[in-house]
């Protein structure tokens, strides 16, 4: 009874599709179909497999609609946190143009009063010999014979404590020293206090 009745239903569903259908189909077309209705309609184990099949199929699609839809979500995430990444790195960008900006104004070398941001003190020679002749970095001796970096010259402490907070901000640990007429003051308290 069953076959019966998903014949009945096929047989209408073929029908409907055949009215539509055939306006676009050739004739040809139209008696290659009807041919393999009638085979259909004696081969019921036949229609119950493309039954099957077709529902098989249906759902596949589904899954795949639904795989899809999820990696597409997936890509628009990856999207949004390479806008932001994006973003950071301009960002960043901008921070490093300022930042050399304000170090290539830097005052004339041989004013009363300089400051300078150290960024570290080594007893390797090697990194001395490579950061020599740097555009922006300076290099003085400990009396204990440390190499002493520092970054940048400035006219004003407050300039120079601003630039070692963002280097600070940025996981360096800097901090702002004294020079007094070429002379590197150790303790910044012993700066005449007019130049602060």
């Amino acid at each position: 009874m069953r076959y019966y009745q998903l014949f009945f239903i096929l047989m209408s569903v073929l029908f409907c599709a055949n009215i539509t259908i055939a306006q676009t189909l050739s004739r040809q077309e139209k008696k290659a179909l009807e041919k393999e209705l009638k085979i259909l309609s004696k081969n019921l184990e036949r229609f119950k497999e493309i039954k099957e099949e077709d529902q098989y199929l249906s759902r596949e699609i589904s899954q795949k609609r639904i795989k899809l839809g999820e990696e597409f979500s997936s890509l628009n995430q990856k999207q949004d946190s390479l806008n932001q990444q994006e973003r950071r790195l301009t960002t960043l960008r901008e921070k490093a143009w300022q930042l050399g900006n304000r170090l290539s104004s830097s005052p004339d070398q041989s004013a009363e009063v300089l400051f300078r941001v150290q960024i570290g003190a080594y007893r390797n020679q090697r990194l001395a010999v490579a950061l020599s002749g740097r555009g922006n970095f300076f290099m003085d001796d400990s009396p204990q014979g440390i190499k002493r970096y520092m970054l940048g010259t400035f006219g004003s402490y407050w300039e120079a404590k601003g630039f070692a907070n963002e280097l600070n901000n940025s996981g360096a640990q800097a901090f702002v020293v004294g020079y007094l007429e070429g002379k590197r003051i150790e303790n910044l308290k012993q700066m005449p206090e007019k130049f602060f």
